[in-house]
């Protein structure tokens, strides 16, 4: 399936590719536990509905009561709220001139049950993922005892994912319980499904101490000017490497295409290596590729070796954090674009 997208993002460029999965029992683990992920996404969809839907009624509330009393300026106050609110169903980062007292005390209600969902969402979320490290981490061993080395050293990937997996929920509570304290890295509520809309609103006490930061100036990305284009794969492998010498390399360049190509009965017993550029740093840039996707496929293109495009047959699948196009465990696409596998 070819799928065009454009990214603006720094640093290294990874290539990767998640070798098919050896064991049925590894299998089972992991497809149970993304269905588990989604169900309770799913489950939180409506409370946080309703959440949005009971700060627009307050808002409706506090217009026809001030609006009672002949107020003007909390009239259109309360009127001007309303209309950023349906517009962008999220909380200003600072209350700005319009922000009268009833509507800041509206404001920080709703930020603080949308925090305590949040939190909540968030340990049933970390729960899960620590169980399926546990389960992951068992049936690696037992692999182990089994004397069956090269699938238990297929599934470390997967382990790795599942911890790191467990560290961002982990962040991720630790900054929503204390939203004042000095983090590590950026962190938003990125593993929310996208009818779940995140929180990217503070308490009054957090909006004070973030303006008195010295933040740079949000850029002009319209202002922006690239150089000349460059063909990433005009070369061949010249000018990429691999990043396991001591694993299975299957990587290949003909006629401009980039490919993977794994089978046989020997390729499914090895771990293989991931791709990454070799001397070429890159800045900003805008990546623009085509993608082609065998049924069941499931790769990606790593961004500063840390934030993965996912590449996967997701096709006829809704946008999800981790189908085609997604920011993996990030953001969600804005819509579903792929076509089916090997078209």
């Amino acid at each position: 399936m070819r799928n065009k997208t454009s990214f603006l993002l720094a640093g290294l460029i990874f290539m990767f590719v998640l070798v098919s999965v050896r064991a049925a029992d590894l299998k089972t683990l992991t497809e149970t536990y993304h269905s588990d992920i989604n169900q309770i996404q799913l489950n939180y969809t409506p409370k946080f509905e309703g959440l949005r839907e009971n700060y627009q009624k307050d808002l409706v509330a506090l217009r026809i009561k001030v609006q009672g009393h002949g107020d003007l300026k909390k009239t259109l106050a309360a009127k001007a709220e309303l209309e950023r609110w349906q517009k962008t169903k999220t909380m200003p980062v600072q209350g700005g001139d319009v922000a009268i007292p009833e509507i800041k005390e509206l404001q920080a209600r709703y930020v603080e049950q949308s925090s305590k969902t949040q939190q909540e969402l968030t340990q049933e979320l970390g729960r899960l993922s620590s169980k399926h490290m546990q389960d992951l981490t068992a049936l690696q061993k037992k692999l182990t005892m089994d004397n069956k080395l090269d699938d238990a050293l297929a599934m470390q990937p997967e382990l790795d994912k599942a911890q790191a997996e467990v560290k961002n929920y982990a962040e991720q509570l630790a900054a929503l319980k204390n939203p004042l304290a000095p983090r590590q890295k950026e962190s938003t509520a990125t593993d929310l499904p996208q009818s779940v809309a995140p929180i990217n609103a503070t308490t009054p006490q957090a909006t004070e101490t973030q303006n008195k930061t010295d933040f740079p100036a949000k850029p002009d990305l319209a202002k922006l000017k690239f150089g000349k284009p460059i063909n990433l794969l005009d070369k061949g492998l010249n000018g990429w490497t691999v990043v396991e010498d001591n694993a299975g390399n299957k990587w290949s360049v003909h006629n401009g295409v980039l490919s993977n190509r794994l089978g046989g009965k020997r390729a499914r017993n090895m771990r293989y290596t991931d791709l990454r550029t070799d001397t070429r740093i890159f800045v900003d840039f805008n990546l623009k590729t085509e993608v082609n996707v065998p049924k069941n496929g499931n790769s990606g293109i790593f961004l500063r070796g840390v934030y993965e495009i996912q590449i996967c047959d997701s096709y006829g699948k809704p946008p999800n954090w981790q189908n085609m196009g997604a920011l993996y465990k990030r953001l969600v696409p804005a819509v579903a674009a792929e076509k089916p596998a090997d078209t």
